[in-house]
């Protein structure tokens, strides 16, 4: 593939003051590697007639201003992935599609002019694929809190929490499950 056009358009609309309403449309591609093309390895044969994986995306966004200090956020979506590239069967091949179909929900409170409070929450719908990569929780959860407690020092402290993994079928490894991670940082300006 020497030439791709990837598109993306979107409407979006000033629904009222506090309301952004918006519809948006994407494509994409990944080409193939060069290891899947023309790099022998010892776990895989690689295949110069690969087509590349392509994405078709459909998005329904709104953005809502609760109040000066709150704004509140949906999201929509459905994402199409194409000629899946997998190297599962030993030799590097296109092997089907998958479709998610998602949710997203994202609040943002400035609590105080140094205390800031954000999360979102992302539950998928996704169909069985026959690629190993199509690996995601069909939960998540982020919540962040940031903290400018005096001129020259800022505090932040995030959780991030990921639900169980189902595994294709015919898979034999152990269902992957529940998960979440705790990151936080004090910084010092000078």
């Amino acid at each position: 593939m020497r030439n791709a056009t990837t598109p993306r358009l979107a409407l979006v609309w000033q629904t009222s003051a506090r309301l952004t309403s918006k519809v948006l449309y994407g494509e994409a591609f990944r080409a193939p590697s060069y290891q899947e093309l023309y790099f022998q390895t010892a776990a895989n044969t690689p295949n110069p007639d690969l087509d590349p994986e392509r994405s078709r995306t459909w998005e329904l966004a709104f953005d809502y201003l609760a109040s000066d200090r709150l704004k509140l956020g949906l999201n929509l979506y459905r994402f199409k992935r194409t000629d899946l590239i997998s190297g599962a069967g030993g030799t590097f091949a296109n092997v089907g599609s998958f479709t998610v179909r998602g949710l997203e929900l994202e609040a943002r409170w400035q609590a105080t002019p140094s205390l800031l409070f954000g999360g979102n929450l992302t539950l998928l719908d996704q169909d069985d694929s026959p690629a190993e990569d199509v690996n995601i929780p069909d939960e998540a959860l982020h919540l962040r809190m940031d903290w400018a407690f005096s001129p020259r020092w800022a505090w932040d402290a995030q959780v991030h929490w990921f639900g169980r993994r189902s595994l294709p079928a015919g898979d034999p490894r152990d269902e992957l499950g529940a998960y979440s991670l705790v990151d936080t940082t004090l910084r010092y300006r000078h």
